[in-house]
């Protein structure tokens, strides 16, 4: 009798808790949420984890550049105000 192995889901990270992820990005698939449609975007961190977070504009617009397999360092610098949309998260990427 084979063995099962379980399918685990991808962990959901938030900016409020990681400021930084680095590893090799995998890719971003389109998903529809409860607001409508976002951006998933996923990276392999060390040990082979696998995280994935909610794109933002500016996060969909710079990770939009990056091939998938490029490893990948995202930095969250906090929140900065813009003048029509309120409050919106800022990120640096850095990609190699």
């Amino acid at each position: 009798m084979s063995e099962y192995q379980e399918v685990e889901g991808r962990k959901l990270v938030t900016w409020e808790i990681a400021k930084v992820i680095e590893g090799r990005y995998l890719g971003a698939e389109e998903e529809t949420t409860r607001l409508g449609k976002n951006m998933v975007h996923s990276v392999a961190i060390a040990g082979g984890e696998v995280v994935a977070f909610f794109g933002t504009t500016q996060l969909n617009d710079k990770l939009g550049r990056v091939k998938p397999g490029a490893q990948v360092k995202i930095e969250y610098t906090g929140e900065e105000t813009a003048t029509a949309a309120g409050k919106m998260k800022e990120f640096k990427v850095y990609f190699k």
